[in-house]
């Protein structure tokens, strides 16, 4: 049968990665020992991250009601608000936790960590590109006493009392690095559909222009617009996201009793201007095709003076 020294023997080795003793033989002692930084892993905002942690008090200091104070700070030795001690069921005031050994008994083991409780923060976006996986926190746990609760501590001066290290990683939470990875895949779409789909389906004028002799009307630049239309036979409407993703359809001279449309034509690199109307309307010369650099045009109109104006591309 084993015996309890063993099984204590095996809690410390495999269970425990941090020691904190209090013990002595006819004083009150405190032995701090174990490893010189805890390393409590990875932690989201709002969870605990802690470790297991066996305190030991002897019966001098149960019966005296001996206590200890634990401060977190950061690696300056700087009070920090944006976590909290845990230590298991209490949690620090003002980064203050303090543990009795009347509350514990002579032996307890015991979660003792920390939780994050500024959101501020929590990693997250840089910038539009750059989001930060996680952040590593460093600093110290303090350990406070005076010799009316304790005698020793490691057969040092109170004043010797060195701090225990403490490290964790915050990660992002899941939610940030999904809304990333969405805003990066539907930038690509972006670029992608105005780069290179958008061109091919819907062309733009590269150039052109119209002037006319009558009616009186300034100059129609075609240039960057999808379509456009001369008339007002039928009014044309767009909508906004239409005119985001596909682009601009203008038209003019909509109290006349006509309808031309006017469309690009890819050539190249450039575009040409073809012209397309109604069967119906007695435009001279009447054409379907591609119009050609300075040429005029004229719709009869019954009881109505005659619209006259000409093509030019643009220099």
């Amino acid at each position: 049968m084993k015996t309890p020294t063993i099984r204590l023997q095996k809690w410390l080795i495999f269970l425990l990665p941090l020691l904190f003793c209090l013990s002595s033989c006819d004083e009150d002692k405190l032995l701090w020992k174990g490893y010189q930084e805890v390393k409590l892993g990875k932690t989201y905002f709002g969870d605990k991250s802690t470790k297991k942690v066996l305190f030991k008090f002897n019966d001098e200091a149960v019966k005296k009601g001996s206590y200890i104070n634990l401060r977190l700070v950061d690696k300056q030795a700087k009070p920090i608000s944006y976590a909290e001690l845990i230590f298991n069921d209490q949690v620090s005031e003002k980064g203050v936790l303090k543990v009795r050994a009347s509350d514990l008994g002579q032996d307890s083991i015991v979660q003792m960590g920390l939780r994050f409780v500024d959101r501020s923060v929590e990693p997250g976006f840089s910038n539009l590109f750059k989001l930060s996986r996680s952040t590593k926190y460093e600093g110290q746990i303090l350990l406070e006493t005076n010799a009316v609760s304790l005698d020793y501590v490691n057969d040092q001066a109170l004043s010797d009392i060195g701090p225990l290290g403490w490290s964790v990683r915050l990660m992002v939470p899941f939610w940030k690095y999904l809304l990333f990875v969405l805003s990066i895949v539907f930038l690509s779409l972006l670029i992608t559909w105005f780069l290179f789909i958008r061109p091919l389906m819907f062309p733009h004028f590269s150039g052109g222009e119209f002037n006319f002799d009558w009616p009186q009307h300034k100059k129609i630049r075609l240039k960057g617009k999808r379509l456009v239309y001369l008339g007002g036979e039928k009014i044309i409407k767009q909508g906004l996201l239409s005119r985001i993703f596909t682009g601009k359809i203008e038209q003019y001279l909509k109290d006349e009793p006509y309808l031309i449309e006017l469309q690009p034509k890819r050539k190249g690199l450039r575009t040409e201007v073809r012209l397309k109307t109604k069967t119906g309307i007695d435009i001279r010369p009447y054409t379907r095709g591609i119009i050609k650099d300075f040429e005029e045009f004229e719709i009869k109109q019954s009881g109505k003076k005659d619209v006259k104006f000409r093509f030019q591309k643009s220099r």
